[in-house]
């Protein structure tokens, strides 16, 4: 089962305890303590989630690379005998 901030509410101390020592959380302090640590953890991850989504333009994917060389490139290094493009 997915956590969410509902179901934060559902879970034992136990149970909060093991999401919390899953997520690197501290485990020590009471139930309310133990919500309220993870309840945050969750708000921080989303909104990392839509930071990075927001990075990306829409209908781009990005992998993290850079982009081929233009064809210009690759042909201008054809021609100067090197066997891989130039700025690459």
């Amino acid at each position: 089962m997915a956590l969410t901030a509902s179901t934060l509410y559902q879970l034992s101390g136990d149970q909060l305890r093991v999401e919390c020592e899953e997520r690197g959380l501290s485990c020590s302090g009471p139930v309310q303590e133990l919500r309220s640590r993870l309840a945050e953890f969750l708000r921080s991850s989303a909104m990392d989630r839509h930071n990075t989504q927001a990075s990306v333009p829409a209908g781009t994917v990005d992998t993290g690379m850079d982009p081929p060389p233009s064809p210009w490139i690759v042909v201008l290094g054809a021609l100067m005998g090197m066997d891989r493009p130039l700025f690459w």
